[in-house]
């Protein structure tokens, strides 16, 4: 699965929770204590944080938050309801008037679920325009059935302004024309906007925004099995981690992937911060990276970390710049 989710996924379904989503990748820090570089969320809120953690702005909602997303101007928020293991209702919260609302009412893509079970919603991210969501869909079950293959489905997204929600086909037919989706999770946008990258419970794809086309990665060995995309670097490469102890959850190597070439390497190049296993990789950028460690989410920036508690939940802000990009993921 993948590990975000497949490790908020399989970390939210083997221990409770696989976080794997996501992944968002991404900031590109200044620096500056005045500029708000991570979100993160605690209980019923949202809080804005500079690079230290010295926390800006801090927006209450009305129940427990599972994850959020933030449109990248900070006038939106989009949370996820802490109801089920799986993810619950998607709401949208203008965060200069404080004005809620339901932003997804469903079921959108399972219309006939057998009676106690439920559709529910995860991993949001905002489209670089800040028009549109894209989100997990899966599947809430009581008792046993409650693991991530039973949950498996579809990738969506709804747009901001008529809250129109399209299920992009190519995410429902993973598994062969007779089995349907994987447990597609964390799904992140390229920075055009035209690709987003996903994980299942066996690698990775990438589809097309429109929901036409899909391409497995090649990404994962025989040896190394378990890998999950955590992210873009620019338009042509994706980030990636992988087990490399007997598929662990908790030993990962981080590598770039080129799209164009299907070379992979190494990120160091990328993150010269990063080198050999990091444990419970979630998000990273050139200058920073957040971690999932046994106390917590750990953010760590060129000079500075800090430890959220066990539960919370924090992306980066921001994104990398031209500078910052190896030529060839350009």
């Amino acid at each position: 699965m993948g590990l975000e989710t497949m490790c908020l996924a399989y970390v939210r379904c083997c221990a409770s929770g696989l976080l794997a989503a996501l992944l968002v990748i991404a900031p590109n820090f200044t620096g500056s204590e005045s500029k708000p570089a991570v979100a993160y969320s605690r209980g019923s809120n949202v809080t804005l944080a500079t690079e230290s953690g010295r926390a800006t702005k801090t927006f209450p909602t009305n129940l427990p938050v599972l994850d959020f997303a933030i449109s990248p101007d900070l006038k939106l928020l989009v949370t996820v309801a802490a109801t089920t293991a799986y993810g619950g209702a998607l709401d949208l919260e203008e965060i200069g008037s404080g004005v809620r609302a339901r932003l997804v009412s469903g079921p959108v893509y399972f219309k006939h679920l057998p009676r106690g079970e439920n559709e529910v919603y995860a991993d949001p991210r905002f489209s670089p325009d800040g028009k549109q969501v894209v989100f997990a869909v899966h599947v809430n079950s009581p008792g046993d059935g409650n693991d991530a293959m039973g949950a498996a489905g579809p990738i969506a997204i709804v747009d901001i302004a008529s809250r129109h929600v399209q299920i992009l086909k190519s995410t429902t037919k993973i598994d062969g024309e007779a089995e349907g989706p994987c447990f597609s999770n964390t799904p992140i946008w390229s920075a055009n906007g035209k690709w987003i990258v996903f994980s299942c419970e066996d690698g990775a794809f990438i589809t097309d925004a429109s929901g036409k086309t899909l391409r497995p990665l090649k990404i994962g060995s025989d040896e190394k099995p378990w890998t999950a995309g955590i992210g873009w670097v620019g338009d042509n490469c994706v980030l990636y981690v992988q087990a490399v102890d007997g598929g662990r959850d908790d030993t990962y190597e981080v590598r770039l992937l080129n799209l164009q070439t299907s070379q992979t390497q190494d990120a160091t190049s990328v993150l010269p911060v990063l080198h050999g296993a990091m444990s419970g990789l979630r998000e990273a950028s050139k200058l920073a990276k957040l971690r999932r460690t046994p106390s917590g989410l750990q953010i760590e920036g060129e000079t500075t970390g800090w430890t959220l508690p066990a539960g919370s939940h924090a992306h980066l802000l921001g994104g990398w710049s031209a500078g910052q990009l190896p030529r060839t993921c350009e």
